[in-house]
């Protein structure tokens, strides 16, 4: 399935898909044991990370969203619908084959 950033449709889905929850909990060393640390898991914090295929044009979009610090509802491959989601372009390069289409890096961040 592709995926949607805002208005922009993926060719493809995404590869490399990884959700890295931000959970504030640390454990501290003292001379009597441990101690458990926990702020509990904080969504806002949460980050999507993953490499996709776009149409130059579609790629445009996603570009505009990150330049404009828009934020955007995201829809995964799965089908999962993700609001408030801001993008960060991590990089991003012409398909050697194929220079109409965008293969780039992303990070989505739950905000």
């Amino acid at each position: 399935m592709k995926i949607h950033i805002g208005d922009a449709v993926s060719l493809s889905r995404a590869t490399n898909f990884k959700l890295k929850p931000d959970d504030r909990q640390s454990i501290i060393e003292t001379d009597q044991g441990n101690i458990i640390q926990d702020y509990g898991h904080v969504e806002s914090g949460d980050k999507m990370s993953f490499s996709a295929v776009f149409h130059k044009s579609e790629f445009l979009k996603v570009w505009g969203y990150f330049h404009k610090r828009e934020l955007v509802t995201f829809i995964d491959q799965s089908g999962v619908t993700w609001h408030g989601m801001r993008v960060c372009v991590i990089s991003y390069g012409y398909n050697d084959r194929f220079p109409e289409y965008i293969d780039c890096e992303l990070e989505l961040w739950r905000i």
